[in-house]
């Protein structure tokens, strides 16, 4: 968010030239920006290969007003996972990431009263024990013989 804030006084440089001048007006403005901060946690570091993980994401705003918006969980420039804030708290979950570490981050994409902002680096520890077992379901068998009717 940025707020323009003006700071009004007088000088006194012109009194200590001339001590029978007036002080002059000053008028200077500043544009402050407030920062939002976001915080990335995990449900389970380290996490075993091909098991969803769990994120929660909490962004804190710059003001009173609640952050709203999208947050993106990303590994590197590649978004795992995308969710919507919901009074400034997302959950998002992937099981996308492969063995070993694995920094993560989460992204806010700011709103029209919070900037924009990106957690710090997270740590997300992989573990490789265990296998991926993929269940498909079993369909019964198609009767394809023609029918009368």
């Amino acid at each position: 968010m940025k707020k323009e804030v003006t700071c009004r006084g007088r000088t006194d440089a012109a009194r200590a030239r001339d001590p029978s001048a007036a002080a002059s007006p000053i008028t200077r403005t500043y544009t402050v920006t407030a920062a939002s901060s976001i915080k990335l946690a995990s449900s389970l570091n380290p996490a075993q290969k091909c098991r969803s993980v769990a994120f929660s994401v909490t962004v804190t705003g710059s003001g009173l007003i609640t952050p709203t918006g999208k947050v993106e969980l990303k590994k590197g420039s590649t978004v795992l996972a995308t969710a919507t804030l919901n009074n400034g708290r997302a959950r998002l979950s992937t099981s996308a990431l492969p063995v070993g570490t694995n920094m993560l981050t989460a992204s806010y994409e700011g709103d029209a009263s919070n900037p924009a902002a990106t957690s710090p680096e997270f740590r997300e520890v992989v573990l490789s024990s265990g296998s991926c077992n993929i269940i498909q379901p079993v369909l019964p068998p198609v009767d394809r013989s023609p029918r009368l009717f």
